[in-house]
């Protein structure tokens, strides 16, 4: 199972928060631990290449829980791969791996881009890289709580300047966050000042 190391610390420079360091915004480097498991046949003199491209498509794209997505591998120094144990029955062996990683983790009240993915009634959905956010009618500027245009599918502003559709990128702040075994979803409001529609598809 994937779980936190302790971080030795990083060669990118970023401001350090709570143990993690910020390369930019809701992107860390973070050192983590995971068991890689191979069959026989991946043996060889090249292993260690086979385990770190293993470990890549494994864990890249994933959500650990209480951590974040894994954006990319960084670094697997051949000293962090350690010894395979095998399993007799199978002939298969498992070797556990200390990595570096880019990880993608908000936080509340965070403000960041994202791009209109669907419009409906309700809302909008948005999604910041595997983020996926929720934007209700409630949270949208005043003028515009009542401005579902259905024949077009997006939000309007009552005086027609202001049009919420998808494709278009809203600048938003995050109001609350569940983070899953699987996923990271979030709710937003674009009903500050300075946040809202800042480029239209």
């Amino acid at each position: 199972p994937d779980a936190a190391a302790a971080d030795p610390g990083s060669a990118l420079a970023g401001i350090r928060v709570g143990g993690w360091r910020s390369v930019a915004s809701m992107y860390f480097f973070k050192h983590l631990r995971h068991e890689v498991l191979l069959t026989p046949e991946c043996f060889g003199p090249r292993l260690k290449n086979v385990i770190r491209r293993k470990l890549s498509d494994e864990v890249e794209g994933t959500c650990i829980q209480g951590i974040g997505y894994v954006v990319c591998v960084m670094d697997v120094e051949d000293e962090n791969i350690g010894k395979g144990l095998v399993e007799y029955e199978t002939g298969n062996a498992s070797f556990m791996v200390t990595y570096g990683a880019i990880l993608f983790r908000p936080f509340d009240k965070e403000v960041l881009d994202a791009t209109v993915t669907s419009v409906n009634q309700l809302g909008f959905f948005c999604k910041a890289g595997p983020l996926q956010i929720f934007v209700s009618r409630h949270n949208m500027p005043g003028d515009m709580r009542e401005g579902f245009n259905a024949a077009t599918d997006m939000w309007v502003s009552q005086d027609g300047v202001v049009e919420v559709k998808r494709g278009c990128v809203v600048r938003l702040r995050i109001m609350g966050l569940a983070m899953e075994a699987a996923k990271i979803t979030a709710v937003g409001n674009i009903s500050d000042d300075f946040l809202g529609v800042i480029e239209l598809p």
